[in-house]
């Protein structure tokens, strides 16, 4: 393997306070209720229409528009601030990196504001490459992200692992052709990856890179 790509929220950082805020906040916009925390964190690295179609059954473009508007006025100032890298996740990038391993992110947030954090905490120079919704013409389960953070690399899909949480993240590995590895570390249960293709499920960040020792032995 020659490189890791990395979805972020709930991969590598927690940032479901600040999204969980945005979303009463763009709820309140548009005029509908609010939602218990817990449904809005199984929302996310889903696309906001997506999500808002889970969460809402509202497909009404104008109120998605008027939504996704609200969402990023309000994650403008508040989702920084409320996104904490997971335990040991840096380390686990770190040691990828030490290996010889190119790292990327490749995630349906925005880009500026995972580059925020990375800036605020001084580990930008641990990504070769951030990819983020605003990059891409269609987000995950498109392959979209990965395929254009592999263009950036110039590595090629078969010597490529991604790592995700959610079966969105599995299912845009498969469409990419790239090995997908699931990290236990967010909402989503491991029978939700039932049909999808995984390499392994793990339940820790940090286990990262033992399975990418692995991967590469086979």
């Amino acid at each position: 393997m020659r490189a890791v790509l990395f979805d972020f929220d709930f991969t590598l950082a927690d940032s479901s306070a600040g999204v969980v805020e945005c979303f009463a906040y763009g709820f309140e916009r548009v005029g509908l209720p609010n939602v218990e925390p817990e449904r809005v964190r199984r929302t996310i690295g889903l696309t906001l229409d997506e999500a808002l179609r889970i969460l809402h059954g509202v497909d009404d473009p104008l109120v998605v528009r008027t939504f996704f508007d609200a969402f990023r006025e309000r994650a403008a100032d508040v989702m920084v601030a409320n996104t904490r890298f997971l335990e040991r996740a840096v380390e686990a990038v770190q040691s990828c990196r030490d290996a010889g391993v190119a790292t990327a992110i490749c995630s349906t947030k925005k880009r500026s504001h995972i580059e925020g954090v990375l800036e605020r905490d001084g580990v930008a120079s641990l990504f070769d490459v951030v990819i983020g919704h605003d990059d891409v013409a269609a987000a995950k389960p498109a392959p979209d992200a990965l395929h254009a953070a592999l263009a950036r690399l110039d590595v090629g899909t078969d010597r490529a692992l991604y790592v995700g949480d959610h079966p969105v993240d599995a299912e845009a590995a498969t469409r990419a052709g790239v090995a997908f590895v699931a990290v236990l570390t967010g909402p989503s249960q491991r029978e939700e990856f039932a049909a999808l293709r995984v390499q392994e499920f793990l339940a820790s960040i940090d286990e990262v890179p033992r399975a990418l020792r692995a991967l590469s032995k086979r």
